[in-house]
């Protein structure tokens, strides 16, 4: 429960796409308006009246930001989640395409959870190993989906750990007494 607790109060932090594009953003709006001020400022020593050189300041203003620049964005981003997909990979938000790609170390555990997506039952502790495994077993919201078939073509739907019981109980041929 405490680390449930913990894990609700972590704020989002910005990928570092996302802070490169802040960086740009804000490097964009300095130069941006830089040279709008000495345009509007030029125009005005020179003697041209105030609203002509308000209008093309702010013309140039517009002009010069970039419109297709979060189209280009967001299709490069898109472009790098369909090449994950191809690889089996689903991601659910473009910028964790990003996070992803600039991924070095994952850490995981010894089941394959993560790497498989299979969780599996590695060792049963104590003596009576299979009578532990046939309780688990009866205890078990998994099922099998098509029995019929030969084990090696079985579907189980359920948990993944429950799954992973039943599979356990297949390897030691303990389904046949269910």
């Amino acid at each position: 429960g405490k680390i449930a607790k913990s894990i609700l109060h972590i704020k989002d932090e910005l990928t570092p796409f996302q802070k490169k594009i802040d960086e740009l953003a804000k490097w964009a709006t300095v130069a941006i308006g830089s040279v709008v001020t000495l345009i509007f400022a030029g125009g005005l020593i020179n003697g041209i009246e105030f609203k002509e050189m308000f209008t093309a300041s702010v013309a140039v203003a517009v002009a010069a930001i970039p419109e297709s620049l979060v189209v280009a964005i967001t299709a490069i981003l898109a472009i790098g989640m369909m090449r994950l997909l191809r690889q089996k990979c689903l991601v659910r938000k473009l910028v964790a395409a990003e996070t992803l790609g600039g991924t070095t170390v994952i850490c995981t555990d010894k089941t394959g959870t993560l790497t498989e997506g299979n969780m599996q039952i590695s060792q049963i502790y104590g003596e009576p190993q299979n009578f532990v495994l046939e309780i688990a077993m009866v205890a078990n919201e998994a099922y099998v989906e098509n029995p019929m078939e030969p084990k090696s073509r079985w579907n189980i739907h359920g948990d993944p750990m429950e799954k992973a019981i039943i599979r356990s109980g297949i390897e030691r041929d303990l389904i046949e007494q269910f």
